[in-house]
């Protein structure tokens, strides 16, 4: 119970304000930023390509960072697939990258810097920090509660 405990207070010091997909005035949301998402009942990790807030009937392209996420309806963003242990890539088989348009509830957590190392070819390996965050997304047990959340 105490090693639960202890690994808990780890999480939440690797993985900062979680509650708010660490979205804030401090972390604004801006272009290029990267994301990790679950959608269609993955997890990836994406960069925002650009961004919607909903003004009446219609959707406008916002050009500011954006200090809450609640405000935006929808993102438009560059989606990386984790293929193998720590080897992503945006690579479509088809041939292109894989983009998307995702709802601002998908996103769960926003880092404040890239996420990524290096890269070979389509290949990217994201950092010692980001994949931590990441792994917090993946347990089982998180996996479950994305599942129920996100049940459609």
């Amino acid at each position: 119970m105490l090693n639960y405990f202890f690994n808990l207070i780890y999480l939440f010091y690797k993985v900062h304000n979680i509650i708010d997909a660490n979205v804030s005035n401090i972390h604004p949301l801006i272009l290029n930023g990267y994301l990790i998402i679950y959608s269609d009942k993955k997890l990836c990790v994406a960069q925002i390509i650009s961004m919607y807030e909903k003004r009446g009937e219609r959707h406008a392209w916002v050009n500011k960072n954006v200090e809450f996420l609640d405000s935006l309806s929808y993102l438009s963003v560059n989606i990386y697939l984790n293929v193998y242990n720590n080897l992503w890539t945006n690579t479509c088989e088809a041939g292109g990258k894989l983009v998307g348009h995702i709802l601002a509830k998908e996103v769960l957590y926003y880092f404040n810097l890239p996420p990524f190392i290096n890269s070979q070819n389509s290949f990217f390996a994201l950092t010692v920090e980001a994949l931590e965050v990441f792994q917090h997304f993946k347990t089982p047990q998180m996996i479950s509660y994305l599942t129920k959340i996100f049940s459609k």
